[in-house]
């Protein structure tokens, strides 16, 4: 009896105990006091209950592609240089871009630039000394697409006879003026305008046309005695005159060959010494042997002349490595001359004196690029050269057909280029 009591007292604890996987048991219907309705809990009785609330996380955010690296920056080719054999081919604002001219931030601006100018000269027996400065002004470009620049110069110029000729007379004036040996102090000034219609796309051939004005004029006094010595020499002051036009093409293919064609015409009128001669002077005195006196007895004479000079300045700049580092600073510069001079103190040069020449010229550009185009930089040119004359007609009783002789220059300037 008591054990049966006790199976079911075990019984009844256990169904009150609560199931551990329901925690929301029914409430007990024979329970007096049931608890409170859950209110989120649905109606049972709903015929349309509510979705339940869903709980998942948001989703995460879809991987997104990384950005692309940047490209590389393109290596120069080699030998790129122009002139100064560096190979680089970069050009920062402000420096020499690869024709020489002037790279500037944000497009070509016009400016004002200052460049020192000089040049020394052997021809034959006679050498010069040339100083000056000039005032670079551009590039001044057109509003329009058309690409077209304008750049300008304006110098000035003194030369200085540093040792002369000891001959005169319409051929020695003819020789003097195709080697620009001036015979006495000058002074002067120098134009030049450049148009240059370099395209803008970076393949295209460099290209401009320049046109030049030089001026100069000097003046000199002069004595001689027309009575051989016996009184006061005479004395004449002249003025000597100097012009020459310049028109010259310049053409340069990226990493080609630079070529620069131009055509010099001059025109002078210089004033010279007459040649002296040997006047006999005897002091009486029979136990002293009598001499004679180089002694100018003649007026000074002057030599009309126009010449004109056709040289081609060529400098390669596509070598590569050590032989075209060499090859780009050195230039070759062929030229042909011809000089009419006429007969003292007259005015047509034409009717005495007829010279032919022949030159090759080979510079050295050990400062600067070889053949620069318009810049305000200036470089340095170290040239030499062989030259052949030959008189057409009108050359002196005795003289040779033919006359030979070396030209060089060193030169100090804007214009590589130059003839």
């Amino acid at each position: 009896m008591s054990a049966w009591l006790a199976f079911l007292m075990a019984g009844t604890l256990v169904g009150a105990a609560p199931d551990p996987n329901n925690p929301n048991p029914d409430p007990d219907p024979t329970d007096p006091d049931p608890p409170d309705p859950d209110p989120t809990d649905p109606d049972p009785s709903d015929p349309d209950p509510p979705d339940p609330d869903p709980t998942d996380p948001d989703p995460p955010p879809e991987p997104t592609d990384p950005d692309p690296p940047p490209d590389p920056e393109p290596e120069p080719e080699p030998g790129d240089g122009d002139g100064d054999g560096d190979g680089d081919g970069d050009v920062e604002p402000g420096e020499e871009d690869d024709d020489g001219g002037l790279a500037l931030e944000g497009g070509p601006r016009p400016g004002v630039t200052p460049s020192p100018f000089a040049r020394f000269e052997v021809a034959d027996r006679a050498s010069e000394l040339e100083l000056g400065g000039d005032l670079t002004v551009g590039p001044v470009c057109k509003d329009d697409e058309s690409a077209v620049c304008n750049n300008y110069r304006l110098g000035l110029r003194a030369r200085l006879p540093v040792t002369q000729s000891s001959s005169s007379g319409s051929g020695r004036a003819a020789i003097d003026s195709l080697n620009g040996a001036s015979g006495s102090w000058r002074v002067g000034g120098v134009f030049d305008w450049i148009r240059d219609s370099t395209p803008e796309d970076s393949d295209g051939a460099a290209s401009f046309t320049m046109l030049s004005l030089e001026a100069a004029w000097g003046v000199q006094t002069f004595r001689y005695s027309p009575d051989g010595g016996v009184m006061e020499p005479s004395k004449e002051t002249r003025h000597s005159v100097h012009t020459l036009m310049r028109f010259l093409y310049y053409r340069y293919p990226p990493r080609g060959t630079r070529v620069a064609p131009q055509v010099l015409i001059r025109y002078d009128r210089q004033w010279y010494d007459s040649d002296a001669v040997g006047i006999l002077f005897d002091d009486g005195d029979p136990s002293t042997p009598a001499f004679t006196v180089p002694t100018i007895i003649d007026a000074p004479g002057t030599t009309p002349v126009f010449a004109v000079t056709v040289p081609v300045l060529v400098s390669i700049q596509s070598g590569k490595g050590r032989a075209g580092k060499v090859l780009s600073q050195l230039g070759l510069g062929p030229a042909l001359s011809y000089a009419a001079a006429g007969t003292s103190r007259g005015a047509n040069p034409f009717d005495d004196v007829h010279v032919m020449r022949f030159e090759s010229w080979l510079y050295w550009y050990p400062v600067g690029k070889a053949g620069q185009l318009a810049t305000s930089k200036p470089n340095v040119r170290v040239g030499v050269s062989p030259f052949v004359d030959v008189f057409l007609t009108g050359r002196q009783p005795g003289e040779p057909t033919t006359d030979f002789g070396v030209l060089a220059e060193v030169k100090v300037g804007v214009r590589g280029y130059e003839y």
